[in-house]
């Protein structure tokens, strides 16, 4: 027990220690700051070129052609089954898909959600093919009955956000806690590249100012000034070199 608590102080003198301040090791400070600057940054362009798109919920039904010319529209759900009993017997008009969308934005974790996005497939029996994504406004026909099976249905959030979508009400929802965790690990892999890059610079220097070191003890060694390798042999003895004025000892 008082080795392991000799051992924690110890540490703690060591780490808190003064130390010599030095370039590099400013540069490592300032690496702290400006990579969690850049992290942040980092989180909110994920937000713009990260996207996740998938359905959440899907909604299935049928449109028939009521007596009289009206359209009727029916919810394939089996806990609204007792809901379609009106349109048995009824010739069937179209197929429909309600598809609610939603983007998850950001990287590595999906930060915000982008306005979510509620799609409409619907196949017209008498057409060919179906329309993607068709376009009706809420007073067409079809739409109207789609939006009366899904009310009867008890999808009313489905409705309102269908709404808010297209009114341009939607708004992104962001999650602090995940927002969170994507600073965090952008921050640890950009201050992970920031010390890898400064050891890198650090040793590129040691390599270029030993290079120059044995070059000026080469030149010295022939008797020439270290820096401009002016000859100085034959000179009266100065303690600078005369072409440069740098010193030669």
């Amino acid at each position: 027990m008082l080795k392991r608590l000799r051992y924690k102080l110890w540490s703690i003198r060591y780490h808190s220690a003064s130390r010599e301040r030095t370039a590099w090791t400013a540069a490592r400070d300032w690496s702290l700051a400006v990579s969690l600057a850049l992290a942040i940054v980092a989180l909110f362009v994920s937000e713009v070129f990260v996207a996740r798109t998938g359905t959440v919920r899907e909604v299935r039904g049928k449109v028939y052609v009521a007596d009289g010319g009206p359209f009727v529209a029916a919810v394939d759900d089996a806990a609204a089954r007792h809901l379609t009993r009106d349109v048995i017997g009824l010739p069937t008009d179209a197929e429909f898909a309600v598809l609610l969308q939603r983007a998850e934005r950001g990287w590595p974790f999906a930060s915000a959600d982008a306005p979510t996005r509620v799609r409409l497939d619907l196949n017209i029996l008498n057409e060919v093919g179906t329309r993607i994504d068709a376009q009706l406004v809420p007073d067409e026909p079809r739409r109207a009955a789609i939006t009366g099976a899904l009310r009867r249905a008890g999808h009313d959030e489905l409705i309102s956000q269908w709404r808010a979508v297209e009114s341009g009400e939607a708004r992104p929802r962001r999650s602090w806690l995940a927002s969170l965790g994507s600073i965090m690990v952008w921050w640890l892999m950009l201050l992970a590249a920031a010390n890898i890059g400064i050891i890198l610079a650090r040793a590129g220097a040691i390599m270029i100012f030993s290079h120059h070191a044995d070059r000026a003890a080469e030149r010295l060694a022939r008797g020439r000034c270290p820096t401009c390798d002016y000859d100085l042999r034959g000179l009266e003895y100065s303690d600078r070199c005369p072409e440069c004025g740098a010193l030669v000892d």
